[in-house]
């Protein structure tokens, strides 16, 4: 059974994007054994043109396609292709498209979802499928029963040790193209988020926060700088560290390797000590999400902080000499002119510290984007 792996073009990024979710499946798929062809579509100059060249290139008995909320139209086309090109093509869909909002299973057209985290469920799968198993019993799936129904299986529970999942597929997916023109990537060391922000979802563990170990991710990091010659990246988890401890132990592993790096944290696991240790390590920016400055939206963006840990995060890194990356995000529901004004105001007065200034989204499965479900602000999910 040959199996094609196809990440869409994503609308909002570069060209030059890596797609570290499904090269996660791809890896898991590789290491089980399975045919596995990988096409990255957004490199090429004509995505659709080289799209259907795979498919008649390869002609896979499985095409599997992963990606998020903003590339609906191109998952839409290429599904939709598929299916003219080669009619009995088993199609499949993964990633936060599907895992945020299932209902967009039945408009994007594929045979079968991966709900959740991909990796074991993809395995299970195409075990089933070269088998002809009943899908019935595989957990983790949505799917279309004889009479062109959809079906839902029990949920899949998430991967509790991350380390027995591969390190991503860099290979299949030509990172060499992508670090070529980014010069930089963004790694994950972690999955899911502790924390309940109204505007934010976490498709791979809302309220759950499960990590790799620091081993596992230096060996991941030593692989990108021995094979691709990498001298830069990212930490970008939605919560690199809950301890500081996790962080320390990063900084002294990371430090030998002289490479430059970045990462995203909450404001309130930050001193100066830590700072201090993160720089030496080669650290040079620090993402917080900062959201606002007014208590009253804070609070109704469940956000678990005050502006005054705010500032503090932001003077400890500027004294630190690094550099510090936030967002204000405005229209949450409580907003007034008059909390858009605090923040605008303590913004113009503080721009030694980088600070962007942005509206709000309302990301399926948030809890803002059910709010406006209900008052029906969105009437077609």
């Amino acid at each position: 059974m040959k199996i094609l792996l196809v990440a869409p073009p994503y609308a909002l990024l570069g060209r030059y994007f890596f797609p570290v979710g499904i090269a996660y499946v791809s890896a898991m798929l590789k290491k089980h054994g399975f045919h596995v062809v990988c096409c990255n579509s957004a490199l090429e100059d004509d995505w659709q043109e080289a799209f259907r060249n795979a498919l008649a290139r390869e002609k896979p008995d499985v095409l599997g396609i992963g990606s998020l909320t903003p590339s609906y139209p191109f998952v839409k086309w290429m599904f939709e292709t598929a299916k003219r090109e080669l009619p009995g093509l088993v199609t499949v869909l993964g990633g936060g498209i599907l895992s945020s909002e299932p209902e967009v299973f039945e408009s994007l057209g594929a045979d079968i979802g991966v709900v959740g985290e991909g990796e074991a469920t993809s395995v299970e799968l195409m075990h089933t499928l070269e088998q002809g198993g009943d899908l019935s019993a595989v957990a983790g799936l949505l799917y279309r029963d004889a009479e062109g129904k959809t079906r839902r299986t029990a949920p899949r529970a998430f991967i509790e040790d991350l380390d027995t999942v591969p390190i991503p597929d860099y290979e299949g997916f030509r990172f060499d193209i992508c670090h070529a023109h980014q010069k930089t990537h963004d790694m994950v060391s972690s999955r899911g988020c502790p924390f309940q922000c109204t505007f934010c979802i976490s498709a791979l563990g809302r309220g759950k926060y499960r990590a790799h170990s620091i081993d596992y991710v230096i060996r991941e990091i030593r692989h990108l700088v021995d094979t691709y010659g990498v001298q830069k990246f990212g930490l970008m988890d939605e919560v690199f560290a809950l301890r500081k401890e996790r962080i320390l132990e990063f900084c002294a592993k990371v430090r030998p390797f002289g490479i430059k790096w970045y990462t995203q944290l909450r404001v309130g696991v930050v001193d100066a000590g830590l700072l201090e240790s993160m720089r030496e390590a080669g650290c040079e920016t620090v993402f917080y999400g900062l959201e606002s400055m007014c208590p009253e939206v804070l609070r109704s963006m469940n956000k678990k902080l005050k502006p005054a840990e705010i500032e503090h995060a932001l003077e400890l890194t500027y004294q630190s000499r690094m550099d510090s990356f936030g967002n204000f995000i405005f229209g949450d529901p409580a907003e007034t002119t008059e909390t858009a004004w605090e923040t605008l105001d303590w913004w113009v007065k503080n721009r030694r510290y980088f600070v962007n200034l942005g509206k709000i989204d309302c990301w399926p499965c948030t809890k803002i984007y059910h709010d406006a479900i209900a008052r029906g602000i969105i009437q077609d999910k």
